[in-house]
């Protein structure tokens, strides 16, 4: 609990320090800096009293981590607003595509007795995205972002009785941990055109706890073992991505 405490203390810091990137960016000239003695009552999204320029754009992302393989690949996207060029917040979605494989021994209730299978495992998770970026007009710049999402580490089994029948391997959905995930993240982003841009990211990708177990016989016993702890697949990561959009 006191870690996922201090977890959700790092975002809330890290959405407040997002918040600023548009009060620097409107105040931090190369040639001066002005300070402004307006008395005039201003708010963070607005710079030199104009109102904030809102646009969006939406993104394809590719995540290479070390877990739970030792190369790991997700695929996901990207949908959201962006505020003077220097705040967004919208909603992602991610799937790990590498689909690792399980053999193991467990008890069927079905047949009262231990069976083995081959299994693979599907990773997915979605939510919120938040992030800023500094100096969005240079055509190179840093950015921070952060997802905090939902989603389910979904174990699919063998199907022996559709192998027979298609000649191919078919699986079917058997087992499921769900997982809470946040993910930090810095940014390093390329203006190529107005509407284009590609950037490359360092993250970290922390899971909560949550456990995947299954049954086995053991001695006359029915024992519960642990598959797969979700803190496996707390990973750092390396991201890419082409960001289409109205940037201008």
């Amino acid at each position: 609990m006191k870690n996922i405490m201090n977890q959700l203390m790092m975002i809330i810091a890290l959405m407040i320090f997002s918040s600023f990137f548009n009060k620097v960016n409107g105040q931090i000239n190369f040639d001066s800096v002005a300070i402004s003695k307006s008395s005039e009552y201003r708010t963070l999204f607005q710079g030199n009293n104009q109102r904030p320029k809102i646009s969006g754009f939406t993104a394809i992302t590719m995540d290479f981590g070390v877990a739970p393989e030792p190369i790991s690949l997700n695929i996901g996207g990207e949908l959201a607003a962006l505020i003077n060029r220097s705040f967004y917040i919208g909603f992602y979605g991610k799937n790990l595509v590498t689909f690792p494989a399980y053999s193991f021994t467990y008890y069927d209730t079905a047949s009262k007795a231990n069976e083995a299978t081959d299994s693979r495992g599907i990773f997915f998770h979605g939510g919120l995205l938040v992030g800023g970026v500094i100096f969005p007009k240079a055509p190179i710049h840093l950015g921070l972002s952060t997802k905090i999402g939902g989603g389910g580490f979904l174990l699919y089994k063998e199907n022996y009785e559709f192998n027979n029948y298609e000649g191919e391997i078919q699986y079917q959905s058997w087992m499921m941990s769900p997982i809470f995930v946040v993910s930090p993240q810095l940014d390093l982003e390329m203006n190529l055109t107005n509407w284009f841009k590609f950037k490359v990211g360092l993250g970290y990708q922390w899971v909560s706890s949550s456990n995947l177990t299954y049954n086995v016989m053991e001695a006359g016993n029915i024992v519960e073992k642990r598959l797969l702890n979700s803190n496996i697949l707390q990973t750092p990561y390396c991201s890419m991505s082409l960001v289409f959009g109205w940037f201008k």
